[in-house]
């Protein structure tokens, strides 16, 4: 769940607004053409997992091309995680200085170094946590949440869809 978590579900929350945005027909091509290829590459994976009987992605570049496949594996791997712990960070950043503006009424600009300060410290305290099993309850909680925007956005999607677009102010917000 952990991993629809991280992957799925914060890119629902921009869906509406992308099919809109990009065209409903090509995206919808576009998200079945992705999917496609992403199962087509996981099946490649898990057959040269098992041809080259190895247990992870630097031990398939290593046994296909030595010492450099070892190498630019780990730090393919390194990057994309880096890079996609940025994008959530800068997300949860966006999203909580969002939420303090809405809740203070106040819509000023440049406060957003100050929430990254807060969420910064709060990041690297999550950090020194040794046992994940203490965050049980709230991944519980976490997922029941997710689960009702989930619903949510698919209800309010369908709401709009049979509305139509009034006036660019349909799925997605405005223009």
């Amino acid at each position: 769940m952990n991993v629809l978590k991280g992957f799925i579900c914060t890119a629902i929350l921009f869906l509406p607004k992308e099919l809109k945005t990009g065209g409903w027909a090509f995206m919808i091509f576009a998200l079945i053409l992705s999917c496609g290829l992403t199962i087509y590459c996981a099946q490649l994976l898990l057959e040269v997992k098992t041809h080259v009987n190895s247990t992870s992605y630097t031990d398939i570049g290593e046994q296909l091309f030595g010492f450099w496949g070892k190498w630019s594996v780990n730090i393919c791997v390194a990057c994309s995680q880096a890079l996609f712990c940025c994008g959530y960070v800068y997300f949860i950043i966006s999203n909580v200085h969002f939420i303090i503006q809405q809740i203070t009424n106040t819509k000023t600009e440049g406060d957003e170094v100050y929430t990254a300060g807060i969420c910064f410290v709060v990041f690297v305290l999550l950090c020194w946590v040794r046992k994940i099993e203490l965050f049980a309850a709230t991944s519980s909680l976490g997922n029941i949440i997710i689960m009702l925007v989930l619903l949510f956005v698919i209800i309010e999607g369908t709401t709009e869809l049979v509305k139509g677009d009034r006036g660019g102010k349909g799925i997605g917000g405005g223009t």
